[in-house]
Parts: C-alpha cells; structure tokens; sequence
C-alpha cells in the first residue's frame, strides 16, 4: 500500500497536463499533485516539440513532486519508472531512449517532459508524461524523427491507463528503496540502441566546446552516473553527452528532426 497520498485532478480536456499543474502550484497545490486529462490541445515535448494526442487514447498526465524526491537524476529515475511500470503490468517493453523518450525497437510510443519551477511553497518537479495507447496502424501520424507506435500495436492488447498511473506512481515510491547503483543499473539494462551506431544531432558535449556542432557519430556505449550518454566515436575516442536529439545511424531520412 502507498504511504504518499496522492491527490488527483483528472479532466477531459487540457491545453497541458504540465501546464495546469504550474497552475494549480500558483492556487496553493503542492508535491503529490496528479494531473491527468483524455485530451490535450497545446501538448508538447522537449524543445516545444508538439505532442499529437487523439482524445481519449493517450495516457496524458504530470506529477508534482519536490525536487529532491529522486535519489539520483530525474532524467534517469522517471523513464526507469515507466518501464518498470509497464513491465510490472506484463507489458515486453518499451525501453529508453536517451534522454526521456519510451521506445520500440525503433519506434516511438511515448515522451517525458520534466520542468523545475521555484515557487514560496519550495522547488518542484513537474514530471510531465505521455504514452500512445489505443492507437491501431495507420492511426498516428507521421513524424519526425523516429515514427510513432502505441501500446495496443506493440503489445497487442489494451491497458487501462487508470491502473499504468498507479504503476508508475508506485515505482516512483519504490526507487526511494533502491540504491543510485540499482537504478542507474535499471536505466542501462534499458537502454535502447546500446552498442549500435547512433548519430546525435545538436550535442552539447561534457565539457563544452568552444563551438557548436551540428550532429556527432559513435557507437552508444551507456550512460554515466549523473546520466551523460557516452558515445565512442571511429577513431576511438569518447564523447561525454549533456543533451541532443539521438536517432539510430541507420534511419532512413537523417534530415528529420525529432
């Protein structure tokens, strides 16, 4: 049974879960806030990336939490949450693709947004996720970058989305139980693309060059603790990575972004 009280707001219609969160933060609400809708009109991604959603088929929710919740960085501890999540359902998949994206194979079934906002009341984290799920094929449309999936095409069978968010708030509770070793262990084990050739478009290298480049190839090696990707380029050398857009090397139109 959980020890946190989480306290739930769900709606049928959203401009953005993430959104409506901050609001309800600026009214009074604080950590342990769930916000959930069927429908989002305005919502995005990393890098104002805009986030498709047909009414009623996505899982569209944000949690608030303090900051400090995750013992080791949220861009690590989050995605982990979701898999475990799903795999605690009985669901094969999906993995991680690095930084906070869910995937199969190479395919996109979900993306995770997570915002720090300063408040009176403390710092917190707007844990923002979304997961195709009802979808059938042909039903998503085409995007960027890798294409999209849903839960139903790769698993073959509906979730109820009501028993994922207890899922997922329940490895949230779990991972403080865990040590930094155990979860980044988690986070590795999966890691999508590892040991296969990968290009990076727009890193930001660890440290940072004088210069900024356009995109960077290797072979995906992991993650380090504080969750920098670690890529071994032709000539041998590594690179440490602080952010990027990652798409396998072998994608069929590399001039998609994600």
């Amino acid at each position: 049974m959980s020890e946190i009280k989480w306290r739930f707001r769900h709606y049928q219609l959203l401009d953005s879960t993430n959104e409506e969160a901050k609001r309800l933060i600026d009214s009074g609400e604080t950590e342990f806030l769930v916000v959930s809708t069927e429908h989002q009109t305005r919502g995005r991604g990393r890098r104002d990336n805009a986030w498709y959603d047909a009414a009623g088929k996505s899982l569209l929710l944000s949690v608030v939490l303090k900051d400090d919740f995750f013992p080791i960085n949220p861009s690590l501890c989050v995605p982990v949450g979701c898999v475990m999540a799903l795999k605690n359902l009985g669901a094969k998949g999906p993995k991680i693709k690095w930084t906070n994206d869910l995937v199969y194979g190479r395919k996109k079934v979900g993306g995770i947004l997570i915002e720090k906002v300063a408040r009176n009341r403390g710092v917190f984290l707007i844990v923002g996720i979304g997961i195709n799920m009802d979808y059938t094929d042909g039903e998503l449309p085409k995007t960027p970058g890798l294409p999209p999936t849903a839960i139903a095409i790769e698993e073959g069978r509906s979730c109820e989305k009501s028993e994922i968010i207890e899922a997922v708030l329940n490895s949230f509770e779990s991972m403080k139980e865990m040590t930094d070793e155990q979860l980044l262990l988690c986070y590795r084990r999966h890691l999508a693309f590892l040991g296969e050739k990968v290009r990076v478009k727009s890193p930001v290298r660890y440290p940072p060059l004088a210069r900024p480049e356009s995109e960077v190839h290797g072979i995906l090696e992991g993650v380090d603790e504080q969750g920098k990707l670690i890529l071994k380029e032709s000539n041998g050398g590594i690179v440490l990575l602080i952010d990027g857009r990652l798409l396998p090397a072998d994608l069929e139109n590399p001039r998609l972004r994600e």
